[in-house]
């Protein structure tokens, strides 16, 4: 049940209003130099109680809990699941119930404070014009919207998950993990569904599958493995086998390097041969040095390297 008290001590309206909360039906009037005389309220203070009253019901089964406060409603799904709910559908009802329990009339009045009366927005200063017979219809309508959009927005905000509501590992936290017991259903169903919550944020948290990160980590260093060892070991099998290609053989004649070799050819008695990584290396201590150039051709020499 919620009490709300109306004061209109300083209001004036231009025209009689009969509405019952915002009765100003020109008992009170005065002259404020207009060409007719305004009314004032017939009553400083004018009180309105709403009684709000919820329920759930089973699409399933088509059951549905009695009309009831917030307590009653509590009591009816969670202590005695009258609609009848799997574990999940509890976990969901209890989210709703917690909403609910911010989601009130007096709740809705309070935070917006006089911008929660439409009427206001017809006010200029002290002096408002006539309002029809339904005023306080309309300006409970209007509670009852926001109660709904702010319902709408506790669901939604379960999803969207603020980053002050994640764990420490960027996990997504159950509302309810104070008032269960970890081996409770309901608390298992409540964290079952957080565990699946995707995280909404600004790329500080993100989520992976560890595994597969892992897997995939392992196979590309494979691929890459492989990739640096299957032509030497190509070759090595070549070697013991005792088989050479054709194809290598004329692949390796068109290497740079091979064919620099072929350019240099053999020093004093010193033969090439197939070094690391296929490089051909010269036996013994032998250096080369470009020093001779003969009309814009340069030469090479060579000559023994003294230890």
């Amino acid at each position: 049940m919620t009490v709300l008290f109306l004061s209109q001590n300083r209001l004036s309206y231009l025209a009689p209003v009969f509405d019952p909360w915002f009765s100003a039906n020109g008992t009170h009037s005065h002259d404020v130099g207009l060409a007719e005389n305004v009314s004032t309220a017939d009553q400083w203070v004018t009180v309105m109680g709403c009684a709000e009253r919820y329920r759930m019901c089973n699409p399933t089964t088509s059951s549905c809990t009695p009309w009831a406060g917030q307590e009653g409603l509590r009591d009816s799904v969670m202590h005695e699941n009258i609609p009848g709910y799997g574990q999940a559908q509890l976990a969901t009802a209890s989210r709703l119930i917690l909403a609910v329990t911010t989601c009130r009339t007096n709740t809705i009045v309070t935070s917006l404070g006089a911008g929660s009366l439409w009427a206001n927005n017809l006010a200029f200063g002290n002096i408002a014009p006539g309002l029809p017979d339904n005023q306080w219809q309309t300006e409970v309508l209007g509670w009852f919207q926001t109660i709904l959009s702010k319902l709408q927005a506790d669901v939604l905000d379960f999803t969207s998950n603020p980053r002050e509501k994640l764990g420490p590992l960027g996990n997504v936290t159950s509302p309810y993990d104070a008032k269960f017991s970890r081996g409770d259903p309901i608390s298992l169903a409540l964290q079952h569904q957080c565990e699946n919550q995707l995280v909404q944020t600004q790329g500080e948290v993100q989520n992976f599958n560890f595994v597969g990160v892992l897997v995939l980590v392992c196979c590309s260093v494979a691929l890459i493995v492989i990739d640096l060892a299957l032509e030497r070991l190509i070759s090595l099998a070549y070697r013991c086998w005792g088989w050479w290609p054709t194809a290598k053989h004329a692949r390796q004649a068109d290497d740079k390097l091979h064919l620099l070799c072929m350019a240099l050819g053999p020093r004093e008695g010193h033969s090439w041969r197939l070094g690391h990584l296929e490089v051909p290396v010269i036996d013994g201590n032998v250096l080369f040095d470009m020093h001779n150039i003969s009309e814009e051709l340069g030469s090479y020499s060579s000559k023994t390297r003294s230890i």
